[in-house]
């Protein structure tokens, strides 16, 4: 699956690039959310990412605004995970409705949880090369309920 990760922190972002490449994913690597939507602008049909992974704390435009700003100017957003160190509130959770979750730090398991959770809902272009990635999450999910604040 195609992975566009948007991290600030350059460890984390190439650590997550390393996994992804290990679990047979193919990461673009981004370093901010300008960058990232430069290349989704740039972006031809099948090379559009299956899966977005973005942090929600980036300088400049944060990941939310990422979010909203993905479906602003593009007609199919792909499931998109949100990594966080800070706990989401419920009332974010609700806000950012099609997206998941993922609060950090993270174990290599919670990751590969989220990922099978995106694929689940993400059409893969090698089964049919004509389907476009659309987030269908009908609400936010989070992966540790118990992370979220009231």
């Amino acid at each position: 699956m195609s992975i566009l990760v948007v991290e600030d922190d350059v460890s984390i972002r190439e650590t997550l690039g390393l996994i992804l490449e290990a679990c047979d994913h193919e990461p673009v690597l981004t370093g901010c959310a300008e960058e990232a939507l430069a290349y989704l602008e740039a972006c031809e049909q099948e090379n559009w990412p299956e899966s977005i992974l973005v942090d929600l704390t980036l300088p400049g435009i944060n990941g939310d605004e990422f979010f909203f700003e993905v479906g602003r100017r593009f007609p199919n957003v792909p499931p998109t995970i949100l990594m966080t160190a800070a706990a989401p509130t419920h009332q974010k959770l609700k806000y950012l409705n099609g997206s998941l979750f993922l609060p950090k730090p993270f174990t290599l398991e919670e990751l590969t949880a989220a990922l099978d959770t995106v694929t689940r809902t993400a059409p893969r272009k090698d089964k049919d090369p004509g389907l476009t990635c659309q987030t269908d999450f009908s609400r936010s999910i989070c992966l540790r309920p118990e992370a979220a604040l009231i």
